[in-house]
């Protein structure tokens, strides 16, 4: 089961992560990477239920007009959204105003249907920095 990921943009390369629960080997995180990936590739050709997508888009809205930190304090998440710019010589108040982007980003969904999925195809598929990562417990940690 997915137990947390996304993408992560505060690091100077953002990267894009899946966590998952319940592999029982290495060769089912292998699996998994092979699913992900031919997933990805049929988006890339089919392309999203145009609903979902719309839904997505007021999701991701939504969350950024509200600014929810979750259990985090709201002026701490501040504090690390700036510091996440600051750290690379970036404007540390950038990262606050989303307007432009997201309507930028909206304007292109709704003017070329390829849009999302030529990001997809070009930062996830196409991008061979790519690494699987499985951890397993040891059973007899505990008794060493």
């Amino acid at each position: 089961s997915v137990i947390g990921g996304g993408l992560a943009s505060y690091l100077k390369q953002p990267y894009y992560t899946i966590g998952l629960k319940g592999l029982s080997s290495k060769e089912s995180g292998e699996e998994m990477e092979r699913l992900v990936l031919s997933t990805l590739t049929k988006v890339v050709e089919e392309g999203f239920d145009q609903e979902a997508l719309e839904a997505a888009l007021n999701r991701v809205e939504f969350s950024l007009r509200e600014f929810d930190t979750a259990s985090t304090q709201r002026g701490m998440s501040f504090l690390f959204g700036a510091m996440s710019e600051w750290n690379y010589d970036r404007d540390p108040v950038k990262g606050f105003k989303f307007e432009d982007t997201l309507a930028a980003v909206k304007k292109s969904v709704k003017n070329d249907p390829m849009y999302l999925r030529n990001i997809i195809k070009r930062r996830l598929l196409d991008n061979t920095h790519r690494a699987l990562v499985t951890s397993s417990p040891d059973s007899t940690l505990e008794e060493k």
